[in-house]
């Protein structure tokens, strides 16, 4: 059993990925809703959340007490979860329910597509079971059908020994990305799912039978509509200069330099096609001076004024999330994505970026 497991996650990488990924943006969320809880705190001086520390209320912890409200975020957790989930008389039963799933659902598969690091590189011996005559083609089947059956998976016959019983020991290379899915249409994808944010938010005005609610749920249907259009344009402006729409040959086109130490980065030769794309990320995530949709002077609380406990708290992580998401976008169309400029250049660590890998080379 344990090996099948092992072999299966071996098989399938992208699953361990997914996995880590969405637990990272999950717990950035959590902390980027605590320090702006803090900020807010010092700009309107007063102290904020600093209580809840780690402790979990164990007393061997107890020196992981208080730590300036770094639990803060889990204890919010808990009381959502636990929570009375009221609904309001005259809703709709199901869309009630199914507008703030749906808004983290599209912000879960928004990040599919991006790539996290380089392309992660293995050599293994595999055995090929062939006749005198080894065929390439079918040591490399027969390598692809032993390890990575993963379409995505770039496998490279680098060598093949003949043994004495008549079978073959071929060395095979592997390489795959570090990304959950590599689609050609990468930067398509996620702009096309990314704009499916605004159906919740509609469905969570209309069916809450709320007029406030179904105001801040037109204004931001509004909103999403009037930007969508620049946000288009300046992501077409990148790919018409690359020629491709996936975001992994994007960010490796960025990996290199200028001068030989300037980083070829989108935001130094578009910097109108950055300012313009970072106002349209805010519109897009509903922030300040964008908030119109929930604009606590006007509509009480917007088009989730209706919602508590668990229905409340996803609409929260959906629009926190969201937030990551267009960042994470960002940067890797104008600021090279996991590409760390001059790290190759360091000594020490220089001679370990490979280059087939991770190519940060001098244009």
């Amino acid at each position: 059993m344990i090996d099948w497991i092992v072999n299966f996650f071996s098989a399938h990488p992208w699953i361990i990925l997914a996995v880590v990924m969405h637990l990272v943006v999950l717990g950035t969320v959590a902390y980027l809703i605590l320090l702006e809880r803090k900020t807010a705190s010092w700009v309107q001086d007063r102290i904020g959340p600093n209580r809840v520390g780690l402790d979990f209320g164990l007393p061997f912890l107890k020196f992981m007490r208080g730590m300036n409200g770094l639990g803060q975020p889990l204890a919010d957790g808990i009381k959502f979860i636990v929570k009375e989930d009221y609904r309001p008389a005259g809703v709709d039963r199901i869309l009630f329910t199914v507008a703030p799933a749906s808004m983290i659902i599209v912000m879960i598969i928004s990040i599919a597509v991006l790539p996290w690091a380089g392309v992660k590189q293995s050599v293994t011996n595999v055995p090929v079971v062939s006749a005198a005559q080894v065929d390439v083609d079918q040591a490399v089947s027969q390598a692809r059908g032993v390890r990575y059956p993963d379409d995505s998976t770039d496998v490279t016959l680098l060598s093949v020994e003949k043994a004495a019983d008549g079978s073959a020991i071929a060395q095979v290379q592997y390489r795959y990305a570090f990304q959950i899915a590599n689609l050609d249409i990468g930067a398509l994808f996620i702009i096309a799912v990314l704009s499916l944010a605004v159906y919740g938010i509609v469905l969570g005005g209309w069916a809450s039978n709320n007029k406030y609610s179904f105001l801040g749920a037109l204004r931001a249907t509004a909103q999403m509509v009037s930007y969508e259009i620049p946000l288009g344009l300046t992501l077409l402006a990148v790919v018409l200069m690359f020629g491709t729409l996936e975001f992994g040959q994007i960010v490796d086109k960025q990996a290199t330099y200028w001068m030989g130490w300037i980083p070829a980065w989108n935001v130094f030769c578009q910097p109108v096609g950055f300012i313009l794309f970072l106002i349209c990320i805010h519109a897009e995530a509903n922030r300040a001076p964008f908030d119109l949709a929930e604009a606590e002077q006007e509509l009480v609380g917007g088009y989730h004024t209706e919602y508590s406990a668990m229905r409340f708290a996803l609409f929260f992580l959906g629009e926190y999330a969201g937030m990551i998401t267009t960042s994470a976008v960002c940067v890797a169309l104008f600021f090279g994505g996991w590409h760390i400029p001059w790290l190759d250049k360091i000594p020490a660590i220089g001679g370990y970026v490979d280059a087939a890998s991770s190519p940060a080379v001098t244009a």
